[in-house]
């Protein structure tokens, strides 16, 4: 019974850390699309960390199989037009940095595709929680025409664009502060406020929709209202501290916000994977399996944290990186 547990909360957090650093990536390429003086500073934060985001994403779905063979089975079948969106953009986004990072010129075109691909992989990956809510699915088969045409999807993708923009503008004011690079500074701190509240408000329409889509799964929420609250409070000291200019203070306020948010509504979530018939515990693999995939991924996560937290901390919050002396 522990394993069952152990095993989601250790794909949900491989989740949340994809979640975070994707936001970071998706908004970068908003902000310079929308100013070209941002280029600079994002760049320096995406050019060694581009190819290791999407590990996170990978272990997360390599457990999924894994540990919940019969809910993969489901979603891969579900998420087959969804799915394959998502994989072409990524690979187009790929291609940007590929090109950008070891071509001889740039290319104006690749560009754009990076810019605008972002927010549309937010709205695409989006889309599975709305999907997981288990009323646009009929006979294992999902309709698109009524997932489009209902409010939860709309609503979620609106909250999931915001999010993006405001979590990653939250991080470079932070690394532009870091920087010296306060012309950059000041656009990202601008933008914060607005795009936090934006967020904030998308979020209560998805919470009205839900109660609409799924009673169940919104009953659930407001039975722990008060955890959502201290995300509500999380929100508004970190305004508090970016207005005081303790940029990195606010910007880990801005992490415990989606913390709280995001495994606030994965325990709302639970016991189903997939509304009405999929759960943890009908999914969830052979028990003598469980123990040697554990330990698997565990070993997984001691080579892979010491490596990030090495990337991180040589390169990324490096102060002679991040001022562009090397």
């Amino acid at each position: 019974m522990a394993d069952i547990y152990v095993a989601a909360t250790i794909l949900w957090s491989f989740l949340f850390i994809y979640i975070i650093l994707a936001s970071i990536d998706f908004g970068a390429g908003f902000f310079q699309m929308t100013s070209s003086s941002t280029l600079k500073i994002t760049s320096r934060f995406l050019s060694p960390v581009w190819e290791v985001i999407n590990v996170f994403l990978v272990f997360f779905i390599v457990g999924l199989v894994a540990f919940f063979p019969e809910a993969s089975y489901y979603y891969g079948t579900i998420l087959l037009i969804p799915g394959s969106i998502a994989i072409i953009l990524l690979a187009l986004r790929g291609s940007y940095f590929a090109f950008s990072l070891y071509g001889s010129k740039e290319s104006n075109l690749y560009k754009r595709v990076y810019q605008i691909t972002g927010l549309g992989l937010a709205a695409v990956l989006s889309a599975v929680l709305v999907i997981s809510e288990g009323v646009f699915i009929n006979s294992g088969a999902l309709h698109i025409e009524a997932l489009l045409k209902s409010s939860l999807f709309w609503s979620m993708t609106l909250f999931s664009m915001t999010s993006v923009i405001y979590i990653s503008a939250s991080f470079f004011t932070y690394y532009s502060f870091i920087a010296k690079e306060d012309d950059s500074k000041r656009l990202f701190k601008k933008s914060v406020v607005g795009w936090g509240i934006s967020s904030f408000v998308c979020a209560v329409f998805v919470v009205a929709s839900l109660k609409l889509h799924n009673p169940v799964h919104y009953q659930n929420m407001l039975e722990i209202a008060w955890v959502f609250a201290i995300g509500v409070i999380a929100l508004i000291w970190g305004i508090y501290f970016l207005i005081n200019q303790h940029y990195g203070r606010a910007f880990s306020c801005t992490l415990l916000q989606f913390a709280i948010f995001f495994f606030g509504y994965g325990h709302t979530h639970m016991p189903f994977l997939l509304y009405p018939n999929v759960t943890l515990h009908s999914s969830f693999t052979n028990e003598a399996m469980a123990p040697m995939l554990l330990t698997a991924f565990f070993i997984g996560l001691v080579i892979l944290l010491p490596c990030m937290y090495l990337l991180f901390r040589l390169f990324l919050f490096d102060r002679d990186y991040v001022q562009g002396n090397k």
